[in-house]
């Protein structure tokens, strides 16, 4: 049976420096984004996951798989979000879905500075405010899009995407979550300690979601860039990987 550590070494190499990083992100971190709203996201989901993909594997490596999985919680988040926009079969609408994603950051960005401002009016954590307040500008800095439509929520989302992704929403983000949150539902290694057979297999856990849900991610990035031209390099090197780490 191969070692995680092997299995972590092998997916770095193929998978994440091999194809990711050599092939996948310097083509889509390339494309132009002036007026291009989808390539604007796309590099941000794309370069969002694949540091967290790569943080996954630091922190097996160091023998943390629970941790590892509160980072696969995120990974699992931006492919629902990506998978949400690149949804639509019109390409106008799929524009209009990152268009408002990209507003919407600045327009809850907004939203926060006025509700900071409401506490310095009651004279409540004024020193933090204050250096928050010079580095943002007040008003928003993105334009509404034309028929803009507020983002849903992630739970919201899954549904409407349906299939596995409804059933990993209720089953492996409620899981992720319950780790993730002062809960003492998930969060088994805190507790007590496991031996070493569940050690690995919680790693082995943490490797097969990191992959998953990042091949889902950037296989919507391609579906949006349209760069179906990479989609067989990208499926034969994760079919490669998943052999390799089941063996």
């Amino acid at each position: 049976m191969t070692s995680n550590s092997a299995k972590l070494s092998f997916i770095r190499h193929h998978y994440l420096y091999g194809v990711i990083d050599k092939e996948i992100f310097l083509r889509v971190t390339s494309i132009e984004q002036t007026n291009n709203p989808l390539a604007i996201v796309s590099d941000f989901f794309l370069r969002k996951a694949t540091k967290t993909l790569d943080a996954m594997y630091v922190l097996c490596e160091a023998g943390f798989a629970e941790d590892a999985l509160v980072l696969g919680r995120t990974i699992f988040e931006l492919a629902v979000h990506l998978h949400t926009i690149a949804s639509p079969d019109c390409i106008e609408q799929r524009r209009l879905k990152a268009e408002c994603f990209i507003y919407d950051g600045d327009r809850q960005r907004v939203a926060k500075l006025n509700e900071l401002a409401k506490l310095k009016q009651q004279g409540k954590c004024h020193s933090w405010i204050t250096g928050i307040e010079s580095k943002n500008p007040v008003s928003e800095t993105i334009p509404i899009p034309k028929n803009f439509v507020r983002p849903k929520n992630l739970k919201e989302m899954a549904t409407e995407l349906g299939g596995e992704w409804e059933c990993w929403y209720h089953f492996l983000y409620w899981s992720l979550s319950n780790i993730t949150h002062p809960s003492g539902l998930g969060s088994h290694t805190y507790i007590r300690d496991f031996d070493q057979e569940a050690q690995e297999a919680e790693i082995s856990q943490a490797i097969t979601l990191a992959l998953s849900m990042h091949y889902f991610l950037t296989d919507g990035v391609l579906s949006l860039l349209d760069l179906e031209s990479l989609r067989p390099r990208l499926e034969e090197c994760t079919r490669n990987v998943f052999t390799h780490i089941r063996d």
